[in-house]
């Protein structure tokens, strides 16, 4: 009877125990992270997971984060993956959601990361150009409609399979910026759009590299972007390197850090030779600068 006694009171503690360091598990790995966001810019979110829980899931805004592993310590991983907002969102909060099960097999579902939006400032930039490029014909907006139904189904598919590479994004050119990203735009004083780049001055024949390794997605010439170029460097990571005087790659290639896409020029809608280069990130435009600069990032 005693011994009865005993191991049901060894019972009794040892639930307490695994009870205590489950909490601390959760409070160690589920804590929800408070972060800031610009409009049109992109955060990168790093976080450990216990080796003993499934592969979690996060979404955001109804959108599936495409993570990665890149460290794997004596008992958890390191994710990383990267939420990006809309440049045009009116929104001022909003919060991502976790799915997964810990070593019970219990499922977990919760808000993992809550996120403020940072006003952003935009300047206002007049061009102009010829007139065919804002007034289109009906056969020139039919191309148009063409290509942009290509550029919606490539970034529909991205390759999941596919990890970006952290710490060697870098910047396609050291030169003058002579339109930053997110300024708003006024084409012949009549068409308003805003600027989903950022552009380069370059000499036409410039030579273009790629600023990650990647895929090469798109290699046309489109009619407002002109000669064009878009790589996917994994995780939904794309760049756009435009108004190309000529094209160095094709779709399909596999391509290294640095390798030579193109030639800037002055094809498209410009105003003069330069390079217009995009950074796309979970389906939205953002600015390609800082978004260098969170993939330098050590952490979240």
């Amino acid at each position: 009877m005693i011994l009865k006694i005993k191991l049901l009171f060894i019972l009794i503690i040892f639930s307490f125990s695994v009870a205590a360091l489950d909490e601390n598990f959760y409070k160690r790995y589920l804590t929800p992270l408070n972060k800031n966001i610009q409009r049109g810019h992109a955060k990168k979110i790093e976080f450990k997971w216990p080796l003993t829980w499934s592969e979690p899931s996060i979404s955001c805004l109804g959108k599936k984060i495409l993570i990665g592993v890149k460290e794997k310590k004596i008992d958890h991983l390191v994710y990383y993956g990267f939420v990006s907002i809309s440049y045009n969102t009116k929104i001022k909060k909003f919060n991502c959601q976790l799915l997964s099960q810990d070593h019970h097999g219990k499922k977990i579902s919760q808000t993992f990361l809550r996120f403020s939006l940072v006003p952003f400032k935009a300047k206002i930039q007049i061009l102009n150009v010829p007139k065919k490029m804002v007034d289109l014909s009906s056969k020139d907006l039919k191309r148009y409609q063409k290509e942009k139904k290509r550029l919606q189904q490539i970034f529909s598919h991205p390759d999941i399979k596919r990890k970006f590479v952290l710490g060697q994004f870098q910047l396609p050119l050291n030169s003058v910026v002579t339109s930053p990203y997110g300024w708003k735009r006024i084409f012949n004083d009549k068409k308003n759009s805003w600027h989903k780049g950022v552009d380069f001055r370059a000499a036409v024949g410039t030579l273009i590299p790629s600023g990650l390794a990647g895929k090469v997605v798109l290699a046309q010439d489109l009619f407002f972007n002109g000669k064009t170029v878009i790589i996917d460097h994994g995780q939904s990571v794309y760049t756009l390197y435009c108004h190309l005087s000529e094209i160095k790659v094709k779709e399909g290639q596999e391509i290294g850090q640095g390798a030579t896409i193109g030639l800037s020029g002055n094809t498209g809608r410009s105003n003069g030779p330069h390079l217009h280069w995009g950074v796309k990130v979970m389906d939205h435009w953002v600015d390609g600068v800082s978004f260098i600069a969170e993939t330098q990032m050590s952490g979240s």
